[in-house]
């Protein structure tokens, strides 16, 4: 599952990656404050918006006890580290939350074995790393619906 698409002349392939965030939820109002930093300092509009990305989450949830908010992007191009193009810079800001005082946990599985990141400082416990995202059916409940799959 990938897109071919050209950047200056040269052919790229566009692999998909499944994404999870997750931050405490008190600090959703923080994570608005940065967002709206962030597209200022990088000069994002529209469609580029780190606002627009979180609307187009596949799944934007809190847990069960509200202590914790997951938001997840179900097959997205997510080349943050290797794309100047506006869409990557706003994704980018979800690796930059130190920055702005937000703990989290970040998880990124992209389609070929052993390719995926995780990492933060929240250890919310929400969401493991696998082939497969795994989270954490007891502290989010109903909340999920057959996501990628979960774990007691």
């Amino acid at each position: 599952m990938f897109d071919i698409y050209k950047r200056n002349e040269v052919t790229i392939l566009g692999y998909r990656s499944n994404v999870a965030i997750v931050i405490d939820a008190k600090d959703n109002d923080k994570l608005s404050e940065a967002a709206k930093d962030w597209d200022k300092k990088y000069n994002l509009d529209g469609n580029y918006t780190v606002e627009h990305l979180i609307d187009k989450a596949y799944k934007d949830v809190t847990t069960k006890d509200k202590k914790y908010r997951l938001i997840v992007w179900d097959s997205i191009k997510w080349y943050c580290d290797i794309s100047p193009e506006k869409i990557f810079v706003s994704q980018k800001f979800f690796g930059s939350l130190d920055e702005y005082d937000i703990p989290y946990d970040f998880v990124r599985i992209g389609e070929e074995m052993g390719d995926y990141d995780a990492f933060g400082d929240l250890d919310s416990g929400v969401v493991y790393p696998d082939q497969k995202m795994w989270f954490n059916k007891d502290l989010l409940g109903d909340n999920l619906c057959n996501l990628c799959g979960s774990r007691s």
